[in-house]
């Protein structure tokens, strides 16, 4: 073998044991070994540089590439968690009723921005209005009660979309008591029951809530999720993006254990719903922002047998986080049995740093 050669399959070893991190990553939970859990963040560049060494092999020597490509198959599990095609195929609705479910982070209607909230307020709102939902699931929801000069947000996304029921979970007030953050489910049907997952967090804001809505004939439970965020600032953000420059005052530790903490949390949280959507009596759709990409343990936890609707009908990579528009955090699953997935989008357009996700589903009857 040629030095050269020697370079490059070095090189290639290194990018394959970090492949196999990514792969591991689905199953290891961070509480036991965290470090998976950042290799599973760069699944996406890993996987390129993979694909690259694997090209070159092609061309070097066919037994090193026939053995990456028995590698790369491996991986199928994560591969088809983070890519889709489903939108190149066509769902049968003929005779019925077809239902839509939106799952926004509204990022609190943009409260703090004093300068533009009402119009970024009025945007969000408008994109939930024209996506005509049957049922509405809102993370970081913020709302004013009783306030002698803010609108109630509540009443203005009811007025908006016509859904006359819903379950709002309160997770923290102000001490006046005129405004407060939260989960909400909205809906156009019946709400017969709801609840609240119990589970350790750094914040009430990171929860999870579930709504038994009663569909003619049929009960369905839909979960809505906050989980543990990353807890990275504006500020964290900014460096990140701009880290290839050459001097920085800025803490690298204080964002690898914001991301350690958050990882461990997560995995408890996901652990959590996982449990209580195998003992629910009813079919389940649960969605939310998740906080952790398709290649996490939390994402596989989460998701379990249950269909993802933008792996079932959308197209690409389907990333959801505005300042990183490449990551897919927020998801929609549904109950294989129950629910035929009829269209996947997403909305890109308003003042969230998230991106909303609108599906349409049908409902299979009593076999």
């Amino acid at each position: 073998m040629k030095w050269w050669h020697k370079i490059i399959l070095f090189f290639t070893i290194l990018v394959s044991i970090a492949l196999a991190g990514a792969y591991l990553a689905m199953y290891v939970s961070p509480e036991s070994f965290w470090p998976l859990a950042f290799i599973g963040l760069g699944y996406l560049p890993i996987l390129i540089a993979y694909l690259l060494f694997v090209f070159i092999w092609f061309f070097l020597r066919k037994k090193i590439f026939y053995i990456l490509l028995v590698f790369l198959l491996l991986g199928f599990k994560a591969h088809l968690s983070y890519f889709s095609f489903g939108s190149l195929k066509k769902a049968d609705i003929e005779g019925k009723e077809v239902i839509t479910i939106m799952q926004y982070n509204v990022q609190g209607f943009d409260a703090y921005n004093k300068a533009g909230k009402y119009k970024n307020r009025d945007e969000i709102i408008t994109n939930i209005a024209n996506a005509k939902p049957d049922i509405l699931c809102l993370e970081e929801f913020n709302t004013y009660h009783n306030h002698p000069k803010e609108k109630s947000n509540m009443e203005m996304v009811l007025t908006a979309t016509g859904l006359q029921y819903h379950y709002y979970y309160k997770a923290f007030e102000n001490t006046r008591s005129t405004r407060s953050f939260g989960l909400v489910i909205y809906s156009r049907y019946p709400i017969v029951d709801t609840g609240r997952l119990d589970y350790l967090s750094l914040s009430n804001l990171n929860s999870t809530i579930y709504a038994d809505i009663k569909i003619n004939n049929d009960t369905i439970r839909v979960f809505c999720s906050h989980l543990q965020s990353t807890q990275l600032s504006h500020y964290d953000l900014e460096f990140i993006e701009a880290s290839n420059e050459a001097e920085t005052d800025f803490d690298a530790d204080r964002v690898t254990d914001k991301l350690k903490g958050s990882f461990a949390l997560r995995s408890q949280e996901a652990d959590t719903v996982a449990v209580h959507i195998k003992k629910s009596p009813f079919p389940i759709i649960s969605c939310g922002d998740f906080n952790d990409t398709p290649v996490s343990y939390t994402y596989r936890k989460m998701s379990g047998d249950l269909q993802d609707a933008f792996l079932v009908r959308g197209f690409g990579i389907g990333g959801t986080y505005a300042p990183f528009p490449i990551i897919r955090i927020d998801y929609q699953l549904f109950d294989k049995d129950k629910f035929e997935i009829v269209d996947f989008k997403r909305i890109k357009e308003g003042s969230s740093d998230h991106y909303g996700c609108v599906t349409e589903f049908t409902i299979n009857p009593e076999q």
